[in-house]
């Protein structure tokens, strides 16, 4: 029995260390290609799978790690969506314009929750302006505190209901 408390106690440590690792992976992953627009019937501004298992993940130390990879230009964009779509979903709208050279388009112009970048589709960068990199790292890390908060408090106030 002593054996099978200890084995479980140890896989338990295990899957967590694995689950936290395996989000690392996916953060360090993210780029101008983890956000796109996404043409069906309408049109709408998608993360891929990666960029979603953060969001439904995200918690003190992961939204620590994105807030600091904020000022990756590569990352910017798509962490913003991930930091909008958990934290203020009313807010995860978005604007894309498409820049056309002859009858080709060359790039998108994207604005979502404040933040405009252009990403160019032949050399798959995007770019923020530094200004707007900064601006959005400030907005985050003034409001992240207050979510985080508030966060906590119902995780406080859901235990003591039970």
């Amino acid at each position: 029995m002593k054996h099978i408390l200890i084995s479980l106690i140890l896989l338990s440590n295990l899957s967590s260390t694995w689950g936290q690792d395996s989000i690392a992976h996916y953060i360090d992953q993210l780029n101008c290609e983890s956000i796109f627009l996404k043409i069906n019937y309408g049109t709408e501004l998608r993360l891929t799978r990666d960029a979603e298992a953060i969001v439904a993940c995200l918690d003190h130390k992961i939204t620590r790690k994105l807030v600091k990879e904020l000022s990756n230009e590569h990352k910017t964009a798509v962490i913003h969506a991930i930091l909008t779509k958990k934290f203020e979903p009313e807010k995860y709208s978005y604007k894309a314009e498409s820049i056309q050279q002859g009858d080709s388009v060359v790039a998108i112009i994207y604005q979502c929750n404040g933040l405009s970048w252009r990403y160019d589709l032949q050399q798959k960068t995007c770019a923020p302006k530094p200004e707007d990199i900064n601006r959005i790292k400030q907005y985050w890390e003034t409001q992240l505190p207050v979510y985080l908060r508030m966060d906590k408090s119902k995780r406080k106030h859901r235990s003591t209901k039970t």
